[in-house]
This record gives structure tokens, sequence and C-alpha cells, in this order.
């Protein structure tokens, strides 16, 4: 049997080297002198197992102290799916994780099945040492005198470290869903990225559940499917001898469409990229030690590193040359003659603060998500900055405002006492999608970049608690209740609650329940996540979560693309039933040989006295048997009636079934025989929870 290549963290810089032609991607080199890419060929179909222990309320003591790995309200499970989903929604990638199954297994780099899994063994905990989760890729036994064999991914298990507690709502430190995309793209065989803002940036973003250019760009390139249309980017990075600049991490930008690309050169100083196409600028930064990406970063092991130079724009900082991509062929850049020597800049922190104030900082690791359309000040704080220094940003939907640098008297508190603090003033344009930012810090002859250093996400999501409601009646404003459908307005003439046009969901997702996140748009009651049925900026349709029963209020949390909302709190009942109206008057409606005659009851279409009849709705609130929030209503248990009772035609009578329609989510129906004594005729009904005393609108059905 030949022996399985196992790569990890601790063992992967010795084994991995930079590669020029397409990102950063994690490499592998042979006794053979050969070096290659890691990939994989079940990228059409990657299956993953979740371990059994990942669920909510975990708690462990393996990191030495007792520590909540997963918070009893938290979806641990549904934030690993949904980081999977994220890979599998790229266009023209031939990328698909499959279900998620789940396993008693733990990690096993032989067992060929990729486990998801919180860490336990010490073996396991030493390789993880302070990271947040940790993919190990074992790679399948390589053919003699077969390339094509070399560098394929046979297993990638994933290690969660047990040290950290994690998030699932998208609001708190460590989030499980960033981190697991970010794990995705290892188990894919990315490296990582030298933008500050992708996914796959050495630490993980703020804004990580959101793929970037950098994350795209790979998958495509890699797994090209159906659809894959890319261009070529390809130079080389020089010193000012000749020689080539090896392993300089090349940043290529379209600030038009708002992308950002990296990658690295090779021995030679040559890099190739592929690109969608585009109008793209490039510039070289060094990997140096007082830079934010250093080679240890990148698993170069003891690749040779040429660092003794300036960041170097093609062109010039003051005038770009711009690069043309199209689609199937080769843009040959000129050659980019770094200037040498290295910079007195180092790594300052990067805030943002409020448009020409003093004393405010807001300090974060990794890129900061800033909702766009908006003046603000930019923080730089430390790293040889003072108040001569120059500023120019680059990117989509972004100006610096030339003359605004200036030094902040404010002393700061703590570890920051002493260190100045310096802003300058930018103004942001309205995008519609995550746009990265780049920051080129300049002193005298010396240069520094903060590339990827911020994230210019949406416009902040605005509304309020009156512009919550049932969706199916006005009865209900500002109010919800466990298990309805419900929609969120926008404050009028201000549509930022999601896509400029209307965007509905696909049906039911892999695991038959409704999505979380549909075009970008999620939203959570009190952290848990909400199935959507539709999304656009000025209106949401959505299902209210069950877990939200037996509160008296919840907080609601709209998120698209990572620009959050203020959390609006919004009264919670138990029920809210309510008709949805064909008209004004005439709810939909189901006949007794619906099945056969598919049209609703109207006035062409009367039910008859003594048949059954099914009226539809919502609201019917939490009822005595459990419903998973987001999937199918199963059918309900014998005896149940749901504890309704209906006027007809001004005459009371009980109702055999109220309740949650089964195999749907969200829909409610009432159903009962017409009394044959019954008026004929346009019929008013109205129905009524015995519980809560709430009643649906009056309306009118047809009898013949």
């Amino acid at each position: 049997m030949r022996r399985r290549t196992i790569l990890f963290a601790t063992a992967l810089a010795a084994a991995v080297s930079p590669f020029a032609h397409a990102y950063l991607r994690s490499m592998v080199s042979y006794s053979d002198g050969t070096r290659v890419p890691l990939k994989r060929v079940d990228n059409a179909g990657i299956q993953v197992y979740l371990n059994t222990g990942i669920a909510p309320n975990l708690q462990s003591t393996a990191g030495g102290s007792p520590v909540i790995v997963f918070p009893a309200a938290s979806d641990p499970a549904g934030a690993i799916r949904a980081a999977a989903a994220s890979w599998n929604n790229i266009p023209s990638a031939k990328l698909k994780f499959l279900p998620i199954k789940t396993t008693e297994n733990v990690a096993d780099p032989t067992d060929n099945q990729m486990t998801v899994l919180v860490a336990g063994k010490a073996a396991d905990l030493s390789a993880l040492g302070s990271a947040l989760a940790l993919t190990v890729p074992t790679l399948a036994p390589a053919l003699a005198n077969d390339d094509s064999s070399k560098g394929v991914i046979a297993d990638s298990d994933i290690l969660i470290n047990p040290a950290y507690s994690f998030s699932t709502d998208g609001l708190g430190q460590n989030d499980l869903q960033a981190v697991m995309t970010h794990e995705f793209g290892h188990a894919l065989g990315m490296n990582h990225s030298g933008l500050i803002g992708a996914v796959m940036f050495q630490a993980v973003a703020l804004n990580g559940r959101y793929l970037t250019a950098d994350e795209i760009g790979f998958a495509i390139s890699t797994y090209p499917g159906p659809g894959a249309s890319l261009g070529t980017i390809a130079g080389k990075v020089l010193a000012s001898d000749g020689s080539p600049v090896q392993s300089a991490l090349v940043e290529i930008l379209d600030i038009t469409a708002g992308s950002a690309l990296s990658c690295l050169t090779d021995a030679t100083g040559a890099y190739s990229l592929q690109a969608k196409t585009g109008d793209y600028i490039l510039y070289a930064e060094p990997l140096a030690s007082g830079g934010l990406v250093q080679p240890a970063n990148l698993y170069l092991g003891d690749t040779k590193v040429t660092n003794n130079f300036q960041v170097t724009m093609l062109g010039g900082f003051a005038a770009p040359t711009h690069i043309a991509v199209s689609s199937g062929s080769t843009a040959n850049v000129p050659n980019l003659t770094v200037t040498a020597g290295a910079s007195t800049l180092s790594a300052p922190l990067v805030g943002i603060g409020r448009a020409g104030s003093t004393g405010d900082f807001s300090i974060a690791s990794g890129a900061i998500p800033v909702s766009s359309g908006q003046t603000l000040d930019l923080e730089l704080i430390g790293g040889g900055v003072d108040g001569t220094i120059g500023v120019q940003v680059f990117g989509k939907g972004i100006k610096g405002n030339p003359g605004t640098v200036r030094a902040d008297p404010t002393i700061l508190p703590g570890i920051l006492t002493g260190r100045p603090f310096v802003r300058f003033t930018l103004d942001t344009a309205t995008v519609d999608a995550p746009s990265l930012i780049t920051v080129i810090v300049t002193k005298g002859q010396n240069v520094f970049a903060i590339s990827g250093a911020f994230v210019l996400v949406p416009p902040k999501p605005t509304f309020v608690t009156a512009a919550v409601d049932s969706a199916a009646s006005a009865l209900y404003l500002g109010a919800v209740s466990p298990g309805g459908i419900s929609s969120i307005y926008d404050i009028p003439n201000v549509p930022n609650l999601g896509p400029a046009l209307p965007v509905g969901n696909g049906g039911y997702d892999d695991y038959g329940s409704l999505p979380a996140n549909l075009a970008g748009v999620s939203i959570t009651f009190d952290g848990v996540p909400a199935p959507l049925f539709f999304v656009y900026g000025g209106q949401i349709n959505l299902q209210v979560p069950f877990e939200i029963a037996g509160k008296t209020s919840t907080k609601v949390v709209v998120n698209y693309l990572g620009s959050v909302s203020a959390a609006v709190t919004v009264p919670v009942v138990s029920a809210q039933p309510a008709f949805f109206l064909i008209n004004a008057t005439d709810p939909f409606a189901a006949n007794a040989d619906y099945a056969t005659n598919p049209k609703p009851n109207s006035v062409t279409n009367a039910a008859a006295r003594g048949s059954v009849i099914s009226v539809y709705g919502t609201g019917v609130g939490k009822v005595s048997y459990d419903i998973a929030t987001g999937s199918p209503a199963p059918g309900p248990p014998g005896g149940f009636t749901g504890g309704y009772t209906c006027t007809l035609g001004g005459k009371s009578m009980t109702v055999p079934f109220a309740g949650w329609t089964p195999t749907s989510v969200g829909l409610a129906q009432w159903s009962f025989v017409i009394p044959t004594d019954s008026a004929t005729g346009a019929v008013t009904l109205k129905c009524t929870d015995s519980i809560s005393g709430a009643s649906t609108q009056t309306a009118t059905i047809y009898i013949k």
C-alpha cells in the first residue's frame, strides 16, 4: 500500500512553496523536484461529515480551562452548513459540498472521510496552538510518472479549537460560519490571501461570511465550470538591477468593479493570475517583518523571499497604469521595477471614526466592514505615522479628501498611550456589493500598504418596529408571532434592506429547509436565523422562528452583505391569525375538489354546502407538537384541533382543524365542513383563537 502524505500546519511550512500562477494556492513539493498545487478531484461532490459532538451548549476543558464552545442558543451545525453553501453558490465554478452527514468518527487521516470536529486529542490540540481552527489535508498516493496524480487531496479533516467560544448569529466574536468558510477554502486547496479583508486572510475577517473576488476567482480558476470566462494577467516584478523579486505579493485591483486579487511571484519574479474581464491596476509589496502578511502566514518554508523594497505601483501611485483584461486572452503587463530599500513604516492600527471628529476611535483586528454612502474618518495609530504622512485609498466607491490628514490630539488609553493618532477624511459612494479598500501610506520616500484594509459594504439597513407586520394582514403592525410569515418594510424612500431588484428563494435547500440567507440578506430574531421567502431593498418576507415562543419581545437584526442594522425591539404575541387575501375581501380558500379543480373559491367557483373547505393564512403560533423553524410542518397528531372557533355568516361553529399546513412552511389553514343550513352566495367568515382571543380579518367565501 502506498503511504499517504499528511500535511499538518506545523509540517506544512516545510512542504509548501509559492506558486505564481493563480492566486495563493497551497503547494506540495515531491522528492523528484516537482512542485504542484493542492487540488480536489471530488470537487463536484465533496462529502463532509460533522462529528455528533458539535452541538449547542458544548462545553470543554480540553484547552486547559472550562469553555462553553458553542452557547446553548447557538446553531453550530447550521453555521457549518451555511459556510459550505457559500462555496457552492459561486457561478461558473464546478464546486459542490454535498449535504453534510453526521458521524461518530474523529479525525483520521487514513479514512478518506472529511470530518469536522472539536479537537480533543493532545496531538490535535498541539497542532492547533492558538488557531481558531485547522484544516489537516491528506494527499492521495502519487503515481510514478503521473504528475496529474500529485497534489490530490484525499482527506481534509477540520479541527475546531475548544479553547475558544464561538458564536453563530453573525454578531458575536469568533463567528463559526466565518471560521468554517475560511477552513473550507483550505480544504479546497487555497492558501492564505494577502488581502486583509479577504475570507482567506490569516485572521478571520469581520465580514468573513462573504467570499471576496479573491476566493471566487480562485474557485473559478481552479475548478472551472460551465460559463467560466476568464482572462489572464501576467508579468514580472524586478529589482532595479534587473534581478527577480521573489515571493513578492502582487495585489491586483479592479476599482470599477470592486475586485481585489492577490498572488505571489516565483523564483524568476514572474506572476500569472486569471481574472474576470475588467480594468485593473496593480502593485507589489514585500513580505517583510513589519508587514501585515509575513512569510510564515503563507507557509513559505525556506523559499527565498525578497523583501528589501518599497511598495511599488505599476505606473506610480499618482497615475497607475491600467491593464485591460478580456476573456480568453492574456494581458502581458510591463515589468514592474520596484523601489529599493526597506520602509521605515510598519503596520499601524486601523480604525474608522466620525468625519471631522476627535477622540473617537474604533480599532478592530482584521478588516472593518464600513457602511457606504457616508463621509467618515480613517484612523491610523502607530507604525511610524504622524501628521506629515500622505494617504491614498484605492477601491470602488471611495475617495480621499486631499489636505485632511491631521493629528488627533487625543491621549489614547492603555497600550495605545503615546502613539501618534492620525485621521484622514473619506467620502464613500453607495455600493451594492462588498468592495475591499486598500490604503497606501507614504512618509517621505517610505511607503506602506494596508491591502484590503476595510470592506465597504452596502448602506446600513434601517427599519422601525412599526414596519414589522404579518405578511397576511395589517391587523398586526409592529408585532410578530412564532412560526408566522411576517414582512419587514424599509423606512419610506430608504430601500436599503437588500438588493435593488426582488429575489425569491429557489425552494428548499439540500437539507429540506428554507434558506436563511438569500441574495446576501440574513435576519436574526434574538440571534436565531429566520428562513427567507423574498428579499429586496424595500421589503423582506420571512418566517418568524418558533424559538421566540413565550417571549414578550425579540430583537430583530437585518444583515445585508455584512452591513448590519441596529437591533430593533419588536413585541411578541402568541398568535396573529390572518387569512391571505386574493383581493380586498376574498381569502385564498380551497374547495373540496381542489385536487382536480385547482382554482380558489370564488363567486364563479363556489363551494357546496356540506363539503369541506380549507382557508389559508398564517399566524396560528406555536402548537402542541414540534415544528422546526424553516422546515415543512409535519402532519398533526391524532386528536389535534388547534382550538379555534369560526363564525360563518354570523353563526358560530367549531373547527376540526386549525393549524400549520402539512408540507408547508409558515402556512396555516382552517378546515371545516360547511353546514348544510349555511347561507349561500357571499358569506362572511372570521376565525378566533380560543386561548389568546386573537381573530382573523372578516373575509368572504362563496357557497352554493
